[in-house]
């Protein structure tokens, strides 16, 4: 019995060689104009690309670091420290997050006294007009006595201010103090929308003296 073995058949080298069957052709220009062009619109699209997820890695940071209260601790030295300034809008110390500058500048040029400052005062009877300056010193105040008063024309032109304030914050991505939504009134707690609604319909005169107000720190420690 005879065994079967492969046998490799040799390959005859061909005399023949495969030549291309169409001549390569050197690009037109328009070609390769076109070519460089979809070129640089992939390289556009990627770097927008980049630029979109820098943008929105960008923002998730921000929002991590951002603060969530409008606090800016218990003195004026500690306020400070943390850039705080007095916003005579909220006639508190806020932190930049909570601040809407442009606004408030504008708001301290839109009252009746000379240059469009607002009247604030020390008592109910109108005998002791406090400056911006006494207004901010107050918020260190060592008796704890940081009561300060406002005519009706004031806070409903805060109420409408703040209005403004709260339609900007979206676009500014700016925050509203919590305290500001969350007002105590004679022991009840109500927003300060329903009280500016109520003083407005309240038709009380403009430069009567109608609300008292504190001067403060932003929201408290542990509010919200």
């Amino acid at each position: 019995m005879s065994e079967k073995a492969d046998i490799e058949t040799p390959q005859t080298p061909s005399k023949y060689e495969q030549v291309p069957t169409s001549i390569p052709r050197k690009p037109s220009k328009l070609e390769s104009c076109l070519s460089f062009i979809s070129k640089l619109l992939i390289f556009g699209l990627a770097l927008y690309g980049l630029h979109c997820l820098s943008q929105e890695t960008f923002k998730r940071v921000n929002e991590i670091v951002k603060p969530t209260v409008c606090n800016c601790g218990s003195s004026i030295s500690e306020a400070k420290s943390k850039d705080c300034k007095f916003d005579s809008l909220a006639t508190s110390w806020l932190p930049p997050a909570c601040r809407d500058d442009e606004l408030t500048a504008e708001f301290e040029r839109s009252g009746p006294l000379e240059g469009g400052a607002w009247p604030y005062y020390k008592d109910l009877r109108k005998t002791h007009l406090l400056s911006l300056e006494d207004l901010a010193n107050m918020a260190d105040n060592e008796s704890g006595d940081r009561t300060y008063y406002m005519t009706t024309e004031w806070y409903i032109a805060r109420c409408l201010f703040y209005w403004r304030k709260m339609e900007r914050a979206e676009r500014l991505g700016t925050m509203i103090e919590k305290s500001f939504l969350d007002t105590s009134i004679d022991g009840h707690n109500i927003s300060s929308w329903h009280h500016c609604a109520n003083v407005y319909l309240e038709r009380t005169p403009r430069d009567q003296i109608s609300t008292a107000g504190l001067v403060g720190f932003g929201d408290p420690v542990g509010f919200g």
